[in-house]
């Protein structure tokens, strides 16, 4: 430990900090066996993981715990960190464990833009810093974390008012509500979207905006109206057309694998798979979907992978459907759910307000499911360069049944008509076909308009090639179009494209069958939105 770079060394009563490489930190955690202390390394979060260190940090501790056959955590212990620690700490001690090693991993995967944590992430770091002072905690980081951006604590305004900088107490960050609860009882999962410096920062001229409040002239969202309630939105969704785009030139597309290493990297996405047991908290899910379930099916279709592999993809896939299909209804009237297509308007209002949009566009890919939206996003940093960035990605869940008459019925109505909602729609949505499929249509749905780009469900209505393939012409065509009208939008309008829902491509002898969706599985209920922002970015 010597060669690291020593932040901090307090005494044995309460904890230290250090900067650890993956072979000093393998030496510490023998160590920490033999002085009785409670093992935790976290693995590297990626971009779903944003805003969540602390549900992450408290479930692996958990999961250690557990393991150590300690006692479930107390009642009402999860409402923020201080009392979750206090309490995790004391039932370490009742199986005769001392204290804690917690190992931090490189965080580069919920970075953002800027290179920082988001505020959330941020307060929950700077708590684990100084509980090193009253716990007897030993905080480990991996030295790739050296120069991340964390925010410090917000001042109080009277502090600001008087000029002055008191010391006080920093009050614990808040947990998800459940943070044990598993996919059955799924806690919020909606984090604030980070904020990326960019080229043209907001001037101290121009008024800050609370969430609740309107819309200051600096950024003009798209106006809407009041939320209506269930009774008073209507299920009709109409169209209003747009005029035409001019014809563009086909523009080619780099064709490359999502994922370089599969042929090597496979065997570890297996053994994640494998080792999934038992009732997960809803960060572990999208987690697991995300870093392993994805990769592992693409190596699979790419004829990477063993059928071990697919026999595993299948297990995972029915368990997920099985359980997504028996929480839908708890949650939807509990409240306590995951980020949903429902929620993209509110969400991309958020963004907007962060990064200082001048207006919103909502583009729904109809259809469009993760590893579609992947290759999309690929091929759309290949063809906007400098005219667009790309200021989040997010994992978004389908409402049940997932269908696209669903999503922009409940878009429509807002999620306050979610806990009454029967998953009836009196009217289906027509698809554009032919030469029309790849233009952008509007669409009003309740007192909300949209884009709606029907590429995708249009060109699987009929069996195809193999899936590989398949998904790569469909990415190659919905980049076109997409970036068709990016390129045309003004300078600092915030784009979100989403998908409302997932398919899945049976197979069959040389090639698959025509999509089928509605159902519960991860590939047709999980879906991926990007907020891009067009102009005035370097």
């Amino acid at each position: 430990m010597t060669e690291q770079a020593h932040l901090a060394h307090l005494d044995e009563e309460t904890g230290e900090i250090s900067l650890v490489g993956p072979e000093v930190l393998r030496e510490l955690l023998y160590a920490a066996e033999e002085d009785g202390l409670l093992s935790v390394v976290l693995d590297p979060p990626g971009p779903a993981e944003r805003g969540k260190l602390g549900t992450l940090i408290t479930d692996a501790i958990e999961s250690a715990l557990e393991l150590r056959g300690a006692c479930a955590p107390g009642i009402g212990v999860g409402c923020d960190l201080s009392t979750a620690v206090r309490d995790q700490l004391y039932r370490a001690r009742l199986v005769e464990l001392r204290g804690l090693l917690l190992a931090i991993p490189s965080l580069a995967g919920v970075l953002n833009l800027g290179g920082s944590l988001d505020a959330d992430d941020s307060a929950v770091l700077r708590w684990w810093l100084a509980a090193t002072r009253e716990h007897p905690v030993r905080l480990y980081i991996d030295p790739s974390n050296r120069f991340v951006g964390v925010y410090e604590r917000p001042a109080p305004l009277i502090e600001l008012l008087d000029g002055q900088r008191r010391q006080k107490t920093v009050p614990p960050p808040a947990l998800a509500a459940e943070l044990s609860a598993s996919v059955q009882a799924m806690e919020l999962s909606e984090p604030p979207p980070t904020v990326v410096a960019l080229a043209a920062p907001l001037t101290q001229s121009e008024p800050e905006v609370a969430d609740g409040d309107p819309l200051s002239a600096r950024a003009p969202i798209v106006a809407e109206k009041p939320e209506q309630t269930a009774s008073e939105a209507g299920p009709v969704v109409r169209e209003i057309d747009l005029p035409e785009s001019d014809a563009l030139e086909l523009e080619a597309f780099p064709h490359t694998p999502l994922y370089a290493n599969a042929a090597e990297q496979w065997p570890g996405w297996l053994a994640e798979i494998e080792a999934a047991r038992g009732p997960k908290p809803l960060a572990a899910v999208e987690r697991m979907f995300v870093t392993n379930y994805v990769p592992l099916s693409d190596a699979v279709a790419r004829g990477l992978a063993s059928s071990e592999a697919a026999r595993a993809l299948a297990t995972w896939s029915q368990s997920f459907e099985q359980s997504y299909r028996e929480a839908f209804d708890a949650l939807r009237v509990r409240g306590k759910r995951p980020t949903m297509v429902l929620d993209v308007s509110e969400i991309a209002q958020r963004i907007a307000r962060l990064h200082g949009a001048r207006s919103v566009q909502l583009v729904v890919v109809d259809g469009m499911r993760f590893d579609l939206g992947l290759r999309v996003e690929q091929r759309l940093r290949h063809a906007l360069g400098q005219s667009a960035a790309l200021t989040e990605r997010l994992l978004l869940w389908s409402a049940l049944p997932a269908t696209t008459a669903v999503q922009l019925e409940l878009l429509g109505r807002g999620p306050a008509a979610l806990p009454e909602f029967t998953g009836q729609v009196e009217s289906e949505v027509p698809v554009a076909r032919g030469r029309m499929a790849t233009t952008l249509r509007r669409v009003k749905t309740g007192h909300r308009e949209l884009l709606k780009l029907d590429v995708v469900e249009s060109s699987l209505a009929e069996p195809g090639g193999p899936a590989t393939a398949r998904l790569d012409v469909l990415a190659d065509d919905t980049a076109r179009a997409l970036s068709s009208y990016l390129k045309r939008q003004p300078a600092r309008t915030l784009v979100m494209v989403f998908g409302d829902h997932g398919f899945v491509l049976d197979a069959l002898e040389g090639g698959g069958t025509r999509a089928r969706h509605g159902g519960a599985s991860p590939e047709e209920v999980l879906v991926p939105a990007f907020a891009w922002l067009v102009g005035g970015v370097h």
